[in-house]
């Protein structure tokens, strides 16, 4: 009987520790090889002062939670309800996510999510309002 690392069990059947062990291995794997574009690398290093090293790391650390390179709508509620479990989230995340989608194609890349927390943290109090703003500009006519 040969043993195959990538398939699946069958329904009803336990799913084999090593299979579930190399499957979680191996999607590490592939996100740890997704490189940031150095188009996006360059903006970065340009907008934050850090360096190429520096923002690597954190490029690695979101491709750990999100090994696509993007947060979909509904990970961003599920990161939301787990950071405040009493807050009408459904609500919430609909209008913090405009302050993260930038480029409005549904999605948040690294380079959207990065520079959205280095203004909130290192920004100016004009350019923390621009975001703020965004959060309230319901229909997005500025």
């Amino acid at each position: 009987m040969k043993i195959s690392l990538l398939s699946s069990p069958k329904l009803g059947e336990t799913p084999n520790p090593y299979k579930v062990i190399f499957r979680s291995l191996m999607a590490k794997k592939t996100s740890c090889m997704t490189p940031l574009s150095e188009e996006d690398l360059a903006y970065l290093k340009r907008k934050t002062k850090e360096d190429k090293t520096q923002i690597e790391a954190q490029y690695q650390t979101f491709l750990t939670s999100h090994p696509d390179g993007h947060i979909s709508r509904k990970s961003f509620k599920k990161m939301l309800s787990e950071s405040f479990p009493r807050a009408n989230v459904k609500k919430l995340s609909k209008h913090i996510w405009r302050m993260f989608d930038i480029d409005n194609n549904g999605l948040i890349d690294f380079k959207e999510f990065r520079m959205v927390l280095h203004v909130m943290s290192h920004g100016s109090a004009k350019d923390n309002l621009k975001q703020i703003f965004k959060v309230f500009d319901m229909n997005q006519d500025g």
